[in-house]
């Protein structure tokens, strides 16, 4: 995973799509990233074991918070 700001002030994240390839259509109302700041090291950190679990709510987490952080932080 890689975090890029681009020069129009938005941010990219990439090198992750094999692990969103897993949960594709998966429901994710069921995951919940409440209390988890939207910071990078959090970011990497989920990324971490969502790769090391593979489970569904383990990938779902770090795509919920990523979403979170490219909202949080793109212009």
């Amino acid at each position: 995973m890689k975090i890029f700001h681009t020069e129009n002030g938005q941010i990219s994240i990439t090198g992750d799509e094999d692990l969103l390839t897993k949960i594709e259509g998966e429901n994710l109302e069921e995951v919940n990233i409440d209390g988890i700041r939207a910071t990078a090291d959090e970011l990497a950190k989920l990324y971490e074991v969502a790769g090391a679990k593979k489970t569904v709510e383990a990938i779902g987490k770090y795509k919920l918070l990523k979403q979170k952080y490219i909202a949080a932080f793109s212009k």
